[in-house]
């Protein structure tokens, strides 16, 4: 059998994503793989890496957000505005 595209992020919840924008997380960020056996893969899921020296408080939307490194000119300190995904293979 011919494998298509299997995205591993599908169906997940969205709080928290990979991305949070206007106080809405959002899956922006995918792992998609190709392989003929897409049905080994299928029982597998995507998961977002949520260490708390990667989320800072978001004052203006509630909640927490990604720690960003820069907003406008100011450094922040942080790793990215988006949070990583990952799959634990077996």
């Amino acid at each position: 059998a011919s494998g298509g595209p299997l995205n591993l992020m599908a169906g997940l919840e969205p709080d928290p994503a990979s991305y949070k924008y206007q106080g809405r997380w959002e899956w922006i960020d995918q792992i998609l793989c190709y392989t003929p056996t897409a049905e080994i893969l299928s029982t597998l899921r995507g998961s977002v890496f949520t260490a708390p020296w990667l989320l800072a408080v978001d004052e203006r939307y509630m909640g927490l957000k990604p720690l960003r490194t820069y907003r406008a000119m100011v450094y922040l300190g942080g790793v990215s505005d988006h949070l990583p995904v990952y799959v634990d293979l077996p």
